[in-house]
């Protein structure tokens, strides 16, 4: 279920960047006759196979978190100590990506992390993972910074030239 989730995952961000950023490009600055300004029309790109495979998969998974959840609400106790399961199990009907983070009432409340196992989620393994994580996420905040800096500062040469705005939208995807 961690793959099937990371999976989702992942169309999830296609999409984003698909819906998002993908407008963005298609912009073009026009004189607006009432005011004479310049004003930015969009135009809505057709749709592109990549969303139609992203979404496709995204409906193959739904139905089978689903169907675990349901599993799960028929085979654990509705009492005091499962209610959070449940609620969780909720949670990840409307959003499987989350499905990732789930631990395991079979396993004795543990969460399974590829090339770790099944771990307790404890300090212990917070501790581990921040180690393992703390700098690549560093360096895509830093990697990141001039992108923003660029879209903010050089707006309207962003706006002016067509393959600074595609590189700027393309990095920050």
């Amino acid at each position: 279920m961690f793959w099937i989730s990371l999976v989702f995952l992942v169309c999830q961000s296609v999409l984003v960047v698909l819906w998002v950023d993908v407008p963005n490009l298609e912009e073009t600055l026009v004189r607006d006759p009432v005011t004479d300004e310049t004003v930015i029309a969009y135009t809505l790109p057709p749709i592109s196979r990549t969303e139609v495979a992203a979404i496709a998969v995204m409906l193959l998974i739904w139905p089978i978190v689903i169907a675990e959840s349901i599993y799960h609400w028929y085979t654990r106790p509705w009492d005091t100590e499962h209610r959070w399961t449940h609620f969780y199990s909720l949670m990840f009907c409307v959003c499987p990506s989350l499905r990732m983070c789930a631990r395991s009432v079979e396993m004795g409340n543990r969460i399974w992390l590829p090339t770790m196992g099944w771990r307790t989620a404890d300090a212990r393994l917070r501790r581990r993972l921040e180690r393992y994580f703390s700098l690549p996420m560093i360096w895509i905040a830093l990697l990141i910074m001039p992108v923003l800096l660029i879209e903010l500062l050089l707006k309207n040469q962003v706006a002016q030239y067509g393959w600074l705005r595609f590189a700027l939208h393309f990095s920050t995807g």
